[in-house]
């Protein structure tokens, strides 16, 4: 299995896990900031952006953020719950596409990223980064679910629903 199959499947995978766990979350509870963090609509909404942003970066083979206009763009006509998942869903899908279209040698070169470290990655770890950034998400919104008296484990089990 290649590097994009993989991070595909993780993408798509940790996305519907995500869309689970809102399900399970009381429309009450989507808003709700504890201790002033963020909530768990303002973290799927950064999903679904980033989801967005990686599949441009990954498209031009250049790192740019996303301007004003694409930020907006990414939440036309998510007011509702559903159409939250409904659009992170289409996001991941949308970045799955994308990461299975490149070719093995784009995946193996390596480029400047603007992180903290000064050095440069490759695109193969790039491929990964909108995965990792709903995974983390995951994490954030299940702590807040057990902050509201909910324990249940809502995303599917195993990394690949074993």
């Amino acid at each position: 299995m290649t590097v994009q199959e993989t991070a595909a499947r993780m993408t798509e995978k940790v996305a519907r896990d995500l869309v689970l766990i809102l399900q399970a979350t009381p429309n009450e509870q989507l808003e709700w900031q504890p201790g002033g963090g963020r909530s768990v609509a303002n973290q799927l909404v950064e999903c679904i952006r980033a989801n967005g942003k990686w599949a441009r970066i990954l498209t031009e083979r250049a790192y740019r953020n996303l301007t004003d206009a694409e930020r907006e763009d990414a939440l036309a006509g998510v007011s509702t719950q559903k159409a939250l998942g409904e659009r992170l869903i289409v996001s991941a899908d949308a970045l799955a596409v994308v990461l299975r279209g490149l070719d093995d040698a784009f995946v193996g070169s390596e480029t400047p990223l603007p992180w903290k470290t000064e050095r440069t990655r490759t695109w193969a770890e790039a491929c990964f980064h909108a995965y990792w950034n709903m995974a983390y998400h995951e994490g954030q919104i299940g702590f807040i679910q057990t902050l509201y008296g909910d324990t249940e484990e809502h995303a599917d089990s195993g990394p690949f629903g074993e």
